[in-house]
């Protein structure tokens, strides 16, 4: 059974629609076959260990289910790129790259070990700023 996260807000706001939306589209992805159930549930771990450690703001990601997997999150903010790669089994491939400075950073982490610190500084950059 998928893990189901519970995001209180009322009224819903866009921001918690577009979560709900990634999440019913990760349970589709299994329900129709897409994906290998496990992988969709890894997934949804994923996305809400990254969304618990980076203070509940990042950004939903862009997410592709590819046939057998992987499932793979883009996020995209001004000059900022970030990627991962969940494969069904192994640990995650994360990918950051600024399209300015062409920095670069990439690490491969099992979800059950969270995120890394530098990890997080680099997820940090997508998160607009409130002014």
């Amino acid at each position: 059974m998928l893990t189901h996260l519970k995001f209180l807000a009322t009224p819903v706001d866009e921001y918690t629609q577009k979560i709900e939306e990634h999440l019913a589209y990760l349970r589709r992805m299994a329900d129709e076959n897409v994906v290998d159930r496990h992988l969709a549930d890894k997934a949804i771990q994923v996305w809400s260990v990254a969304w618990f450690e980076m203070n509940q703001t990042l950004p939903v990601p862009a997410a592709a289910a590819f046939t057998g997997g992987p499932i793979e999150y883009h996020w995209e903010r001004e000059t900022h790129r970030a990627s991962v790669e969940i494969p069904l089994d192994g640990p995650c491939h994360w990918f950051y790259r600024n399209t300015l400075t062409n920095e670069v950073f990439g690490v491969e982490v099992p979800v059950e070990n969270g995120l890394p610190t530098l990890l997080r500084k680099y997820l940090a950059r997508l998160i607009p700023s409130r002014r």
